[in-house]
């Protein structure tokens, strides 16, 4: 699979942008702690993952284990992300 390195940018950088945005969100509410984070960046891990792979490879991607692999570097990104 060839990698888009633009399209990449983007979805990371889009992504950051709505987590800034969510989380500031919820914290006027009063939602926040770590375990929400976990869960959020996890779910923003998946749709991420999902967004970048080709649409012609969304339906094996969940077969493959390079797709599990993209999800937790994914997550690992937004953690760092959040925790900063």
């Amino acid at each position: 699979m060839k990698i888009d390195f633009t399209r990449l940018i983007v979805v990371i950088l889009g992504f950051f942008v709505a987590q800034i945005i969510i989380q500031s969100f919820l914290a006027m509410l009063g939602i926040s702690g770590l375990a929400f984070v976990i869960l959020y960046n996890l779910l923003l891990a998946f749709v991420a993952t999902l967004i970048y792979y080709p649409s012609g490879y969304r339906k094996q991607a969940f077969k493959e284990p390079d797709f599990y692999k993209n999800v937790v570097m994914f997550f690992v990104v937004f953690v760092i992300i959040s925790l900063i």
